[in-house]
């Protein structure tokens, strides 16, 4: 999920406002680079060394002071301040930041910069409540930018819960923003009930139509490797196999990605955004259909590095599938 994730938040240009959750485009080649070099092929990077507030930190006892400071820092008049404490959970762990960010949204903060955080914050620091007060901010009138964190937030607390909201989300949102956090959060849950919705988001003539088209591409190609894993666990009656990752997946399984997709993104070699070149060379790792494998061989020779070593990889993960 990590280079996915990573992709789609450059979407966010750095992060949103004040760059604290983004990733730039050295970054992203850097996880490719890093899971190459380490060789954890299979194995997807950490999304915490990219995404501050998605690194995951265990409770210590020394944080107790810390977390009574920063409980009392959002009684402030002062909205800087109550921002400080929301963004300093990134070096907190999931139960440590729970009644910071719960606190936040139980005393009916207004202020979009520290709403816009905290939002965010409910699904890289999932707790007890995070899935409730997240349904309880879509269902109220707030800013677009709050509703597309909203909804980003649900993806990555991996719920399946969320996946009706989602998909309802990528027809009934009016921001093209929230519309692409939809299809970013139902390819991160990879259920093959969202391919309709995500092909509607594909086939969107709209405002942001280059992030909508990587969103949808990126959440096409997910989608296509959960349906790999949900079929070789039928097949096995074993969780042996029961993998995110092509690489784990036996070369007589391989072919079961939902190829439907390809007719629809593989036009996209040729895009001139290269972001959207690499999304797509990473998703066609899932499928050994002859258009997928002819189309990677034409990324691997793409003149942008991102792209050629996600082509690459691509490459490397289906041979060895297949040996």
């Amino acid at each position: 999920m990590a280079g996915f994730v990573a992709g789609i938040q450059i979407l966010k240009g750095g992060g949103g406002i004040g760059g604290v959750t983004g990733v730039c485009k050295r970054e992203r080649k850097a996880v490719l680079l890093r899971a190459e070099e380490e060789k954890r092929r299979g194995v997807e990077p950490d999304l915490g060394d990219v995404i501050p507030f998605a690194k995951k930190n265990d409770s210590r006892p020394e944080n107790a002071e810390k977390v009574k400071e920063l409980m009392e820092m959002l009684d402030s008049p002062e909205a800087r301040i109550r921002l400080r404490a929301v963004v300093a959970t990134k070096d907190l762990s999931n139960e440590e930041s729970e009644p910071i960010l719960c606190k936040v949204f139980d005393d009916g903060e207004k202020e979009l910069n520290n709403l816009y955080f905290a939002t965010l914050a409910l699904g890289y620091k999932p707790n007890s409540r995070s899935f409730d007060l997240l349904m309880t901010l879509l269902d109220s009138e707030v800013e677009q930018e709050i509703r597309a964190n909203a909804l980003a937030a649900l993806g990555y607390l991996n719920d399946p819960r969320a996946i009706p909201t989602l998909i309802r989300a990528v027809y009934e949102e009016t921001h093209w923003t929230a519309k692409c956090a939809a299809v970013v959060s139902l390819g991160i849950l990879k259920d093959p009930t969202a391919y309709d919705a995500i092909l509607h988001a594909l086939s969107m003539d709209s405002k942001g139509l280059d992030d909508m088209k990587i969103s949808a591409v990126g959440a096409l190609g997910e989608i296509g490797r959960q349906r790999i894993s949900i079929q070789c666990d039928r097949e096995t009656r074993s969780h042996m196999y029961l993998s995110t990752s092509p690489t784990m997946v036996p070369s007589r399984f391989l072919h079961l990605g939902d190829e439907r997709c390809l007719e629809h993104i593989t036009g996209f070699a040729e895009s001139d955004n290269f972001i959207l070149r690499q999304i797509l060379a990473e998703s066609l790792a899932n499928f050994t259909a002859p258009k997928a494998l002819a189309t990677l061989r034409i990324l691997k020779q793409d003149p942008h590095p991102n792209v050629s070593k996600a082509a690459g990889y691509s490459l490397d993960h289906i041979t060895k599938a297949q040996a």
